[in-house]
């Protein structure tokens, strides 16, 4: 695949290019940094792979995520409303229609023409910037080891409560939720250590979610599209009554975008387009359970997570998060 894209002009780099005795992870920011464009291939080693999660995650918040699957596996949660290309049945070769619609995408996403040699940059649309007020705003959050739920879907919930996720520790991070032990953990721990930034364990960052949750539908816009568990009127009814406004398309003004099942190609290409949040079924009814708990998923619709916890934080856990009396 490489050679298939190289001959297109394009200049590519990946982990085999990073020379001998150069810092693994150096190498590969610098790469990324200078990405015009991040083409992730799903494998049934991919999936498994915390490097790839954090190369994909870089590509999809930059906009300038290409997905494509080389092997019949399941999309990893968070990426599946991405149109991914489908080259598990190709071999090799550039004329294939698979292989094709990927030198699209990258032509069309990098705005570079295939062989082209001017040198002339095309910038990217500007996007729609969205503050989300959710109790965490500002705050820099890392995470050191393995959670329960992939480090995709922890970031998507900071971002819910107006937190931002950092993969490095360093004197501006507010705190570092700790994990089972993975080969980055206690490089992590050490620098906040270094730099005395509090360390928290997932059962407490699941308390300080289900805390903020409650405060993240005050003033926001929110479209629902597909099937959900329940009615569209009585989520809207709940929205309604925690201080949001419920509409039917989207606009340069909305919020939420949450999806169901068989959801709107239109719904979420406006999504795409006027950088609208979208919340899948799972979290969606994460959040508002903590608001009502007639709003629940039955048992067997709930997906593989740890359950959240909702009651007795202790006071200085509180003091740790804000550094004040909770």
């Amino acid at each position: 695949m490489v050679k298939v894209l190289e001959s297109k002009g394009w200049s590519v780099w990946w982990d085999k290019n990073i020379p001998p005795g150069e810092r693994f992870i150096k190498a590969i920011n610098e790469a990324l940094d200078n990405a015009k464009c991040i083409v992730v291939l799903w494998s049934e080693n991919s999936i498994k792979s915390d490097w790839v999660f954090e190369e994909a995650l870089e590509g999809k918040n930059r906009k300038i995520l290409i997905p494509a699957k080389i092997d019949s596996v399941e999309i990893p949660f968070g990426f599946r409303v991405n149109h991914t290309v489908n080259l598990s049945r190709w071999s090799r070769g550039s004329s294939a229609a698979s292989i094709q619609e990927l030198i699209k995408a990258i032509e069309k996403l990098a705005k570079v023409p295939v062989a082209s040699t001017g040198s002339k940059k095309v910038a990217s649309p500007k996007l729609i910037k969205r503050k989300i007020t959710g109790g965490l705003d500002g705050k820099k959050i890392a995470i050191a080891g393995r959670l329960s739920e992939n480090q995709q879907v922890n970031r998507e919930k900071m971002e819910l409560v107006g937190a931002s996720f950092t993969n490095t520790v360093s004197a501006t991070t507010d705190f570092l939720v700790i994990g089972t032990k993975t080969t980055t953990k206690e490089t992590k721990r050490q620098a906040a250590k270094e730099h005395s930034v509090p360390e928290i364990s997932e059962q407490e960052w699941l308390k300080l979610l289900n805390k903020m949750y409650s405060q993240i539908l005050k003033g926001k816009t929110i479209v629902f599209t597909g099937a959900l568990h329940h009615k569209r009127s009585e989520l809207e009814s709940l929205v309604k009554k925690h201080g949001a406004k419920p509409t039917g398309n989207i606009s340069s003004k909305t919020d939420f975008l949450v999806v169901g099942k068989n959801p709107s190609d239109i719904k979420l290409q406006n999504a795409r387009k006027f950088n609208t949040r979208i919340i899948d079924e799972h979290l969606w009814y994460e959040i508002i359970t903590t608001l009502d708990k007639r709003f629940s998923l039955p048992e067997e619709s709930q997906p593989d997570r740890q359950e959240s916890i909702t009651r007795g934080q202790p006071r200085r856990f509180w003091q740790k998060i804000f550094g004040t009396r909770a």
